[in-house]
């Protein structure tokens, strides 16, 4: 949903970053995801996890929290501050892009508007220039359901080739995926070819995980982050792959990780505590 314009719906895993491919199935998690990889050249993606059984009548218990210092590498990778919600995640991008992007080759992006998805209150403020909208139930290959999801880009298929397109993907699942695993997966693929700026720990607006930060992916002046986490007080995971390209971008990413809102109980309603065949790595 849409507070203004029209948005299209993501069918299928549009997680995985630059790597994803058809329009189907193509998010199925930075970051459907075994199927879309064939055959795609292109930037960073999530690798298959086959999670759960296609038993979908009974609720999982609550796991434990995870350790959020999975998501931080050894010693001979740079390790970067936690981030204590998505506004503090902001900051750090923020402070990492001033010294990576050129200097504003754009206008400043001055209307934004909220972008809910249809299956839950999953929302973000979206600059209106980015304009390419997906709303619809994140689905798997199989057209299962996987949890919520929001996509804005200015052009959603180039956010997925080797470009500097500004976007985002935001995707709640009511399923627990490890954000460690999540992370190196998307890791194997990015590091042929960004250079890894850094990981750190996320703690913050009820998650717990951890985040990559990415750029002059392709030798373009682009920065890429990468987010996976785990709810605090109950089953469910949310991820987030984010794409800036300039100055302009950035500001707008800031404003956009700031208004980031995950309610995953409405998802629950929705979509049940487990999606069978749930795919996320």
């Amino acid at each position: 949903m849409v507070e203004e314009g029209t948005g299209k719906g993501p069918t299928g895993d549009r997680a995985g970053g630059e790597d994803a491919g058809s329009r189907k199935g193509r998010l199925g998690g930075a970051a459907g995801i075994g199927t879309l990889l064939a055959g795609i050249a292109a930037i960073g993606a999530l690798v298959v996890s086959v999670i759960g059984s296609d038993d979908t009548t009974s609720a999982p218990q609550t796991p434990p929290p995870p350790a959020a210092a999975t998501s931080v590498k050894g010693d001979s990778e740079p390790a970067l501050a936690t981030a204590r919600g998505f506004g503090d995640l902001s900051t750090i991008v923020g402070q990492l892009a001033d010294d990576r992007l050129e200097p504003d080759r754009e206008a400043p992006y001055t209307s934004f508007r909220t972008i809910t998805a249809d299956d839950g209150e999953v929302s973000i403020d979206a600059p209106i220039a980015w304009k390419d909208i997906e709303t619809t139930a994140w689905l798997d290959d199989r057209d299962r359901p996987l949890g919520a999801a929001v996509i804005a880009a200015e052009n959603v298929d180039d956010l997925y080739e080797p470009s500097n397109t500004p976007g985002i993907f935001l995707g709640a699942s009511p399923s627990t995926v490890n954000p460690s695993r999540l992370l190196d997966a998307r890791e194997a693929r990015r590091k042929r070819h960004c250079a890894h700026e850094g990981s750190g720990q996320f703690d913050g607006d009820g998650f717990e995980g951890g985040y990559a930060l990415w750029s002059q992916c392709d030798d373009d002046d682009t920065l890429v982050l990468d987010l996976a986490a785990n709810r605090k007080s109950g089953p469910g995971t949310a991820i987030i792959y984010l794409r800036i390209g300039s100055a302009a971008d950035l500001d707008a990413a800031s404003r956009v990780l700031q208004s980031v809102r995950i309610d995953l109980e409405s998802v629950i309603d929705r979509i049940g505590y487990k999606a069978p065949g749930f795919l996320l790595d």
